[in-house]
């Protein structure tokens, strides 16, 4: 599973509504170049802008512009109403056993992979192959 993917997906189960790791700062998020896809449309509606500090050329951050900002204001609250929604009524520790055996799993996949060096298709080409096999 591309780590982009998979960061997502330790979000999720760590609770976080965001869908990339901060950094620990709120000005910008750190992520992998695998992201760069689904970052590009982000980029180009004025969301989000890419610059490198430091003069590390190999790492590039993140930066929610205004506009971003904005949009996070309105969708973390909804993100979290989300997640509220998802585990009403489930005793913490339920949700906290959930969490923790996905992260788990999630970790178990990754290392699986790398060690493998197995890439995971894409959702567009599991989708693909499962029609070839409805066809079939």
């Amino acid at each position: 599973m591309p780590s982009c993917r998979r960061r997502r997906l330790q979000n999720w189960a760590k609770g976080s509504p965001r869908s990339q790791a901060s950094t620990g700062s709120n000005n910008h998020f750190h992520i992998g170049s695998d992201c760069d896809g689904p970052l590009f449309s982000t980029r180009g509606l004025g969301y989000i802008v890419r610059r490198q500090h430091d003069g590390d050329r190999k790492r590039v951050y993140i930066h929610l512009t205004p506009k971003g900002r904005l949009l996070e204001k309105r969708l973390v609250p909804l993100a979290e109403e989300v997640n509220r929604i998802a585990v009403d009524g489930v005793a913490p520790e339920h949700v906290a056993i959930t969490r923790a055996v996905l992260l788990a799993m999630i970790e178990n996949l990754a290392r699986d992979q790398i060690a493998s060096e197995r890439s995971m298709p894409s959702t567009r080409e599991i989708a693909k192959l499962a029609r070839k096999r409805a066809q079939k």
